[in-house]
């Protein structure tokens, strides 16, 4: 199964390119960690950051992949963007212009990622000036890691490692644009990993020395098995709340009338409470440092040491809060009940509006307890190792903590979203198999729609059929979406509309065309009526096999693309909503529905491109009884 799931991902030609783009950008960037600082003393600076761990600068070296202790170009990392990130989300709960972008959709997204990269330069200009004065202060045997302290240093480590900043924020970008997974993500993520091989080593020598038994390692190694099942349960868990949408009435038509759940994760905060926790903890130990002759700064070093009851308890209790406080900003009860109350949802036995803003705020307090504590015991199991075993802060940090999540959740996410290409294109995944192939989806359902003799049609309803079929060692890919009998005019406009859209993609599928001319064709024509393009699923080649290359997105910029050539063949199939282009796919893990739970209208031809320009191979006289319906009535 998991063999074949491997087959199927590099059969994916787009998906190959995408996999070796983000391994090529990955490798730029960890290079890019080994290029150290103009005027450094390499061999003075390695002695003077041997004892990074257990301090902010450890942190800080944590999510600079081991960049920051080589004072290398990317030392910062991508810190001072996360940090950018953070106050920009933390502003948008008190800064009303901030709250009116963060509402604005796609618009307002690309304001605030705007904004944001502009805040990154500040304060990665900010922290390199900082990082050289801390620089120009280690000294090992009266030699200074700086050559030539003084001003003009300090002016080129600030634009080197903003620079580098700013280039790997563009790398991550470039990541989410054209390669796979969430760029900054996978950066931290590969930064972390860097770091095991050495951390292997050193318990390699320990144990090869004789100071740890083989029953303690199979023990350490039973252990991370179980945090990292632990953590995929803490990541993964949800509360679903059941919702139902409302039966709408659209002229003299009803539809609608859904039953889902909306999902309450157990650990909503994520990674974040433990960074804040962290950071703060790590300032005492970190200002303790500068003054080792002082008895009562000793004390209060000792207080604070990681392997004291007191640092762990008090991390801990930050861990919880900082959980709560962090959690009331990414989701808001009042947000979310505004949304559902407009979209004609509701929770089963409560009132919409104030009354279901208090229901799931207060489900939402009762199960992040459990889940803060959870992660409080995650970040605290490193120190607890490093206290019981002996083993080295770099090793045990893999065993929880901020590295082993982050790990985990990027892992869980770059699966999801392989999953998400190999479902596009029909085929298996690592988490499910054997999925429906025959597909008719019924109003709200964009496509994938399961059959069943218990589902009974109504007047007014919409369906769409997705048929391939296979003659003669070839495919062909066809779908049409069927009124059942006299539907709304916003249902007949729909279906006009996508029709149109299709026809318009078609006729931009000629020699020497881009690919995406197809697809601005199609967005261009739905969005002038104001609908939503999905994104999450394409058209595709198809001949030999039903999914081919090139994928076909219904949405992009003109004159891009591979150069489109006679004699390829395409399946080209817009799938319009006449709401939002957000979709979900319900718990049955395939049927695909539309957000808001409004009509959505799929038409699909395949087509040849034949001397020049394209050839309906799949053609058919069903759009006719669409385009007889008048104008003025939709």
């Amino acid at each position: 199964m998991m063999i074949e799931t491997f087959r199927n991902i590099f059969k994916i030609h787009d998906l190959r390119q995408r996999i070796l783009f983000t391994v090529i950008i990955l490798a730029l960037e960890r290079v890019g960690t080994h290029i150290v600082t103009p005027g450094i003393d390499t061999s003075v600076l390695a002695e003077g950051m041997k004892n990074l761990s257990g301090t902010l600068f450890g942190l800080y070296d944590l999510f600079a992949g081991g960049a920051f202790k080589k004072a290398a170009v990317f030392g910062l990392g991508i810190m001072p963007y996360i940090s950018a990130s953070i106050i920009f989300q933390l502003l948008g709960a008190v800064v009303p212009y901030i709250q009116r972008l963060q509402k604005e959709g796609e618009e307002g997204r690309k304001k605030i990622t705007q904004y944001t990269r502009y805040g990154t330069l500040l304060i990665s200009a900010m922290q390199a000036f900082g990082v050289a004065i801390f620089l120009e202060s280690i000294e090992v045997n009266g030699v200074k890691a700086v050559i030539h302290p003084g001003m003009s240093f300090r002016l080129l480590t600030m634009l080197s490692m903003a620079t580098g900043t700013m280039l790997i924020m563009w790398l991550g970008e470039l990541i989410d644009e054209r390669g796979i997974g969430n760029g900054i993500s996978l950066i931290i993520f590969i930064g972390i990993i860097a770091r095991l091989p050495a951390a292997i080593m050193e318990e390699w020598i320990q144990f090869s020395s004789g100071n740890r038994t083989l029953l303690t390692e199979l023990f350490l190694i039973a252990l991370a098995f179980v945090i990292v099942a632990g953590i995929v349960a803490l990541t993964q868990g949800t509360r679903k709340i059941p919702v139902q949408y409302a039966k709408r009435v659209v002229g003299r038509k009803v539809y609608g009338g859904v039953n889902t759940h909306f999902p309450l994760r157990v650990n909503t905060a994520g990674v974040m409470p433990i960074i804040f926790a962290q950071a703060i903890m790590f300032v005492p130990s970190t200002l303790f440092s500068f003054f080792p002759d002082s008895e009562f700064i000793g004390t209060m070093q000792r207080a604070f040491s990681m392997e004291s009851w007191f640092y762990w308890l008090i991390y801990g209790i930050m861990i919880v809060f900082f959980t709560y406080f962090y959690t009331a900003i990414a989701l808001n009860p009042v947000d979310v009940a505004d949304n559902l109350k407009k979209q004609g949802g509701f929770v089963p036995g409560v009132r919409p509006g104030k009354k279901t803003a208090e229901y799931l705020d207060n489900i939402l307090t009762r199960i992040t307890l459990p889940g803060s504590i959870a992660l409080a015991i995650v970040a605290i199991i490193p120190y607890i190792l490093v206290k019981s075993f002996h083993i080295s802060y770099n090793y045990a940090s893999f065993f929880g903590g901020t590295g082993l999540l982050i790990i985990v959740g990027v892992a869980l996410d770059t699966i999801q979203r392989f999953e998400s290409h190999l479902f596009m294109r029909h085929y298996d995944g690592f988490m499910k198999s054997g999925k429906i192939r025959g597909c008719i989806s019924v109003n709200e359902e964009v496509v994938h729609g399961i059959p069943s003799s218990r589902r009974v049609l109504r007047e007014g309803d919409i369906v769409s059929v997705d048929i391939g079929v296979k003659y003669k060692g070839f495919h062909g890919d066809s779908a049409f979406t069927f009124p059942v009998g006299d539907i709304s005019p916003e249902k007949k406009k729909l279906l006009r509309v996508t029709i149109e859209a299709l026809y318009r993609g078609i006729d931009q599928a000629r020699s020497n065309n881009r690919l995406q001319d197809i697809s601005h064709a199609i967005q261009s024509h739905a969005e002038s009526y104001g609908y939503g393009v999905v994104r999450e699923l394409v058209g595709h080649g198809i001949g030999k096999t039903l999914h081919e290359e090139p994928q076909v997105p219904n949405f992009g910029k003109p004159h891009r693309g591979p150069l489109l050539r006679a004699g390829m063949t395409l399946a080209i199939e817009p799938m319009i909503n006449m709401g939002t282009r957000h979709v979900l796919t319900l718990d049955d893990g395939w049927t695909v529905v539309t957000q808001d739970r409004l009509p959505s209208a799929h038409y699909e031809h395949t087509i040849i491109i034949s001397n020049g320009k394209p050839e309906i191979i799949t053609e058919n006289n069903l759009k006719d009884e669409v385009f007889k319906w008048p104008k003025n009535n939709q």
